[in-house]
């Protein structure tokens, strides 16, 4: 898979996340595909993963990824960017950076790095 070609598939997957397609998420990802988080050391499944985007996609009333900066390689890209999600009048800015290794033209692994201050703000006050 070369740099254009890693480039577009992250573009998809973000697209997806930003346009609520889980369908559309779930095709980025390779079968065994693994997603960790720095902020519980855990790798979670495809299926966990994008379990965890759709409670995200319904609670929220948007969410845009904006400041990216991307660097691909061969092999995978990362990413820094700041996640902008809007719930209800309120608005959370969650910094992160990912990094993704690819297999056979889809995601494979990723390496989520987050300040989990900003992913409790998000959720502040909403029970979850």
């Amino acid at each position: 898979m070369n740099t254009t070609d890693i480039n577009t598939l992250a573009d998809r997957f973000f697209q997806a996340i930003e346009a609520k397609d889980l369908a559309g998420l779930r095709a980025c990802y390779h079968d065994d595909t693994t997603v960790w988080h720095n902020f519980d050391d855990h790798a979670q499944s495809v299926d966990d993963n994008v379990a965890l985007l759709g409670r995200l996609c319904r609670f929220a009333t948007s969410l845009r990824y904006t400041e990216v900066e991307r660097i691909t390689y061969d092999g995978g890209f990362v990413q820094r960017h700041v996640l902008v999600v809007q719930v209800g009048d309120r608005s959370v800015r969650i910094p992160a950076c990912l990094v993704a290794q690819t297999l056979a033209g889809r995601i494979h692994r990723i390496f989520e790095y987050l300040d989990s201050a900003h992913r409790t703000a998000l959720y502040a006050g909403a029970g979850s």
